[in-house]
């Protein structure tokens, strides 16, 4: 618990004292301590735990990404991708607050994605579409000049700030910073008829970005989705 709330709560402190004191060295310090007490939760701590000791553990409720995430690259995703949360944070609340007031509505979008294994879960991101955007046509992919987005969302989907929330998906060891986007059911059944090969993507997770979305960006149809598998 007292590492739990040093790697939590270390770099916010930080940051106040580096306000209150007009320089940087106790932002640094709360870094290499929160450094410290990342390596002491990731590494250390599990493997000094027995077997039984480790299966008692509340998995699901504390620290869910550590013991989802069992290849060493996974343990660096989890923890580069909580210094993420930490130092986008006054991003993500500018965004949060900037979406609140520009349009009627929830600031965050949850959506159910198919991840690694074929299994379901919640995706959240920014929301940068109207709230009734589905409403009449029902799933539909998003396309250039789209008269359903918001005109902040436009600015977030071409920044794609709107996907910031997602690394709280990669904490959770539902997404990895890199692989294939993941869509909703409706659309891989769409994909799957014409390219049964799509379910290969799914013996990976899912990631916030991919090379596909790098080199063609936004999928508009199920064309330029197989396209991306080439």
């Amino acid at each position: 618990a007292a590492f739990g709330l040093g790697f939590i709560f270390g770099p916010a402190l930080g940051g106040v004292m580096a306000a209150n004191f007009g320089h940087a060295a106790p932002m640094h310090t709360a870094g290499v301590l929160a450094i410290i007490n990342a390596v002491l939760i990731f590494f250390l701590l599990p493997e000094s735990l027995s077997k039984e000791q480790r299966e008692r553990l509340p998995k699901e409720k504390l620290f869910p990404g550590l013991f989802r995430h069992t290849r060493t690259a996974d343990y660096l995703t989890c923890v580069s991708t909580y210094f993420m949360l930490i130092t986008g944070f006054s991003i993500m609340t500018a965004v949060f607050v900037a979406v609140k007031l520009t349009s009627k509505g929830p600031a965050l979008y949850h959506q159910v994605r198919v991840g690694q294994h074929g299994k379901h879960f919640v995706v959240h991101k920014f929301r940068s579409m109207r709230t009734d955007a589905e409403k009449d046509s029902g799933a539909v992919w998003a396309k250039p000049g789209d008269d359903r987005r918001t005109a902040l969302g436009t600015f977030l989907r071409a920044t794609s700030l709107d996907e910031l929330p997602q690394f709280w998906n990669v904490f959770k060891g539902e997404m990895s910073l890199v692989g294939p986007r993941p869509e909703r059911r409706h659309f891989i059944d769409l994909i799957m008829e014409r390219a049964p090969h799509y379910s290969h993507l799914h013996r990976v997770r899912p990631g916030i970005t991919s090379w596909g979305q790098v080199k063609y960006g936004y999928a508009e149809n199920v064309d330029q989705m197989i396209q991306r598998l080439k």
